[in-house]
């Protein structure tokens, strides 16, 4: 739902770097019309997010009935008794909110995390103009639709993406 705008209490994350680059240049590839330079993946500390946001709980699927959620090594955080009106603020506003108010309160946890100096959360954006790079470099390690989709759909996007990507100017 959070693709399309729709305030959610669920938000899919994955474990592996790639498998994040794969979807962002995926959808950056369909709207390299719009506005903007680039994209951007998000890296998110889960445990530290987890200390600092009460009603965050973090959900490990069962991936032996979920194919697709394995091959993308996926991970969900849930938001908790948050009404529609919290739901709409942005993610990355609500963590940083409940961490300065953790801050505030003297909270140990929160001052831990503070003075680690990592952050709990990170974009990275990434120019359009390394997108060929980045679609021949996941391509080489086999990142694309077929290794996430089993069966003919994840053939057909995969032969889909294929033919996007070959539109891109070789920087090389």
């Amino acid at each position: 739902a959070q693709h399309y705008g729709v305030p959610t209490r669920l938000l899919d994350w994955t474990t592996d770097v790639n498998v994040a680059l794969h979807f962002a240049a995926g959808s950056a590839l369909r709207h390299m019309d719009g506005p903007g330079e680039g994209f951007c993946i998000w890296v998110l500390d889960l445990d530290a997010a987890k200390a600092v946001m009460d009603d965050m709980e973090v959900v490990r699927p069962d991936y032996s009935r979920n194919p697709n959620m394995r091959a993308q090594s996926g991970v969900m955080t849930l938001l908790r008794n948050r009404t529609a009106d919290e739901l709409a603020v942005p993610f990355d506003r609500q963590l940083a909110e409940s961490f300065a108010r953790r801050l505030a309160e003297g909270d140990p946890v929160a001052e831990g995390i503070a003075g680690s100096g990592e952050p709990v959360l990170q974009r990275l954006d990434v120019p359009y103009g390394l997108l060929g790079d980045l679609a021949r470099y996941l391509s080489s390690h086999r990142y694309d639709s077929s290794r996430y989709r089993p069966g003919y759909e994840g053939a057909y996007l995969c032969m889909r993406e294929c033919m996007d990507y070959s539109r891109l100017p070789d920087r090389r």
